[in-house]
């Protein structure tokens, strides 16, 4: 029960990352090309 918690957390999390990577990425290339 506890490694399935772990579990869902961690994939929540990787999703949030994800998104805040892509954001970034965004940003950072909007800024290299005007």
């Amino acid at each position: 029960m506890e490694t399935m918690d772990f579990l869902t957390r961690a994939k929540n999390w990787a999703k949030r990352l994800k998104r805040e990577v892509v954001v970034l990425w965004f940003a950072a290339r909007d800024r290299a090309y005007p």
